[in-house]
């Protein structure tokens, strides 16, 4: 899509063009959630992977009608080794980093799928570099902007989408909100993304990219920072303004940053500039999402431990805790038993919750280094 709108404006256009149909990207991000949110409430889980379909189905019919004819020719040469090695250095990376949990970081099997990703990615850059039919042009590294748009790209793509699947999931975990609850988080952010990228869109010719990017992506870090200190007692309506205000920043820095990396590319080879961007916003998206899954559960594991080798004999607080909770459910109970068990188990799940809670704002705490990363790479862009 974005290789046709490129295509299809001059350079002028290009940016009020990407922004507007950011708009579109943005929308179906806040509405994703929270729709997911409703199918989950009133039918059932399992119908959040059934509800895309028509969707889907209308978006394959518009792009027969109105996305442009391309060439047809059975002789059109295909890098199909090449695909062959991405997908094995792919995979076996990200069955790495989601089963190295499971299977043990050093275990057999993890070294052999890391080794697997070495070699298969080491070739696969090889021939990409060395063949005149390959699936990315590495070439392109070579001018100074685009590199660093594209690095901004990848680290933007790892950052934005795992605040997408972090946020929700924080307020129906940690705060326990309804799925509808927690869905709707992400909606507002769009309307008001909406309301704002038309008008920026109007004054974009007089806006340098290089200053929309940082400012785009300062306004992300300023929307997530605040997440890092956020608990069960977060109240609601802070967590949709931060979401907006992160929301607004993509909103801004992903048109422009695409203009920049572009602009100094010859129009015969923007198709193959805009796919090989496209490949690492999607290769970010796919590593940027497992990598914070993992990292989640590797701290949530780590505060567990630490909180719970605090309740040891010495620790006076801890035993005062339990037995007044032992006392608590034996009034409440009205009858005698032994109840110090069950007060040390809700203690447990009290524990966990807590250590849940400090997971997430360790992974929002990445988040936000990502995106601060992102930010200073943004000064490297150039006057573009």
């Amino acid at each position: 899509t974005n290789i046709a709108i490129v295509q299809a404006y001059p350079t002028e256009q290009r940016a009020p063009a990407l922004i507007l149909f950011t708009c579109a990207t943005i929308s179906a991000m806040g509405a994703g959630p929270f729709l997911g949110g409703i199918a989950i409430e009133y039918v059932n889980w399992r119908y959040i992977f059934i509800a895309p379909l028509p969707l889907l189905f209308s978006a394959f019919i518009l792009g027969l009608i109105v996305m442009p004819k391309g060439r047809e020719s059975s002789d059109l040469p295909f890098d199909w080794v090449g695909l062959a090695l991405l997908t094995v250095c792919l995979s076996c990376f990200l069955a790495a980093i989601s089963d190295g949990q499971r299977h043990g970081w050093f275990s057999d099997y993890i070294v052999l799928m890391v080794i697997c990703f070495l070699v298969s990615g080491l070739f696969f850059i090889y021939i990409q570099i060395t063949r005149k039919v390959r699936l990315l042009n590495f070439n392109f590294f070579r001018n100074s902007t685009y590199l660093c748009a594209t690095s901004i790209i990848f680290f933007t793509s790892m950052g934005n989408f795992g605040a997408i699947y972090a946020v929700p999931i924080f307020a129906r975990v940690v705060q326990g909100l309804s799925p509808i609850d927690a869905g709707f988080i992400m909606f507002p952010a769009s309307i008001v993304t909406i309301l704002m990228l038309p008008l920026i869109s109007k004054f974009s010719k007089y806006i340098l990219s290089k200053y929309a990017c940082i400012f785009g992506l300062f306004l992300f870090s300023i929307g997530t920072a605040p997440l890092i200190f956020s608990d069960i007692n977060t109240p609601y309506i802070l967590m949709i303004v931060f979401v907006a205000i992160s929301r607004v920043g993509i909103g801004i820095n992903n048109p422009f940053l695409a203009k920049a990396a572009i602009s100094e590319i010859p129009i015969e080879k923007l198709p193959a500039a805009m796919s090989t961007m496209n490949f690492f916003r999607i290769l970010g998206t796919a590593v940027g999402t497992t990598i914070w899954v993992v990292f989640l559960e590797i701290r949530t594991q780590f505060h567990s431990v630490n909180l719970i080798n605090t309740l040891t004999p010495s620790n006076h607080s801890g035993a005062e805790a339990i037995e007044n909770l032992s006392i608590i459910l034996k009034k409440g109970w009205g009858y005698d038993s032994n109840w110090v068990p069950l007060s040390v188990q809700l203690i447990g799940d009290l524990i966990y919750s807590q250590a849940v809670s400090f997971g997430y704002q360790d992974g929002f705490f990445m988040l936000t280094l990502i995106f601060i990363l992102a930010m200073i790479m943004g000064f490297l862009l150039g006057r573009k």
